[in-house]
């Protein structure tokens, strides 16, 4: 059965990343791009407590080395390239929709590798499978449907299939993705179809993301509020 599937990995992951940083402002303004993001405490902290550490953030544009750090108390991410100018670079992936965003996945692959980035998902695994499944099966009722031009199904082929597939599928979740490969490959299916199977955008990507979205939402807020007290003043210079 099923536990899960890429859609739902993927919500459940970015809800989880939100709601992190969703109440993280700028603790401290290290230097020119540098920030560190940190949730203030709760009242029932005591006033001496003044941060909530928990997925306290750092976040350097470091124009040097060309790249964007985003780590602390969330595993780091590193993505290269991008505006010169700090804040810039900030909104470059802030901006990005979400962290399965094929621009924002590539230049963290090109920052961090492809190891960090992504992981093998067993659940996930057993859901492209499933999927495997269904284009097998909608591939034979194409099939069936232009028998007139000579294209006729193998049932009892498709049928061998589906339970080969669903053999692996019942097995899956205890296989490496190379075991994977390797038995798909064995039962007829070639390499790059089936590389990707169980691969997944890892954690860590998902929180930089929203570390990155909240910083660049908090350097928009400011910007209006300085814009706005510019506008006052000149209105009663």
């Amino acid at each position: 059965m099923i536990d899960m599937t890429r859609d739902r990995l993927h919500e459940q992951t970015t809800q989880q990343a939100k709601e992190a940083f969703k109440d993280h402002v700028v603790a401290e303004f290290v230097a020119p791009g540098r920030w560190f993001l940190a949730r203030p405490a709760h009242e029932s902290h005591g006033p001496e407590k003044k941060w909530d550490w928990a997925f306290a953030t750092e976040v350097i544009a470091d124009m040097k080395f060309g790249m964007l750090y985003v780590g602390g108390d969330t595993k780091p991410v590193v993505f290269r390239q991008g505006p010169v100018h700090p804040e810039a670079r900030v909104h470059w992936m802030g901006s990005r929709k979400d962290a399965n965003d094929h621009y924002f996945v590539e230049k963290a692959v090109i920052g961090s590798g492809r190891d960090v980035v992504e992981v093998y998902h067993g659940d996930i695994a057993g859901d492209d499978l499933k999927t495997l499944q269904d284009e097998i099966v909608q591939e034979a009722v194409v099939a069936e449907d232009s028998v007139s031009l000579g294209h006729n199904p193998d049932e009892e082929h498709v049928k061998k299939q589906i339970e080969a597939i669903e053999d692996v599928k019942e097995r899956v979740y205890a296989m490496s993705q190379a075991d994977l490969i390797v038995e798909m490959v064995e039962l007829g299916y070639d390499h790059e179809r089936v590389c990707d199977f169980g691969v997944v955008v890892s954690n860590r990507v998902y929180y930089a993301h929203a570390a990155l979205a909240r910083l660049s939402e908090l350097l928009d807020q400011k910007r209006e509020k300085e814009t706005h007290g510019r506008s006052t003043e000149a209105r009663t210079a």
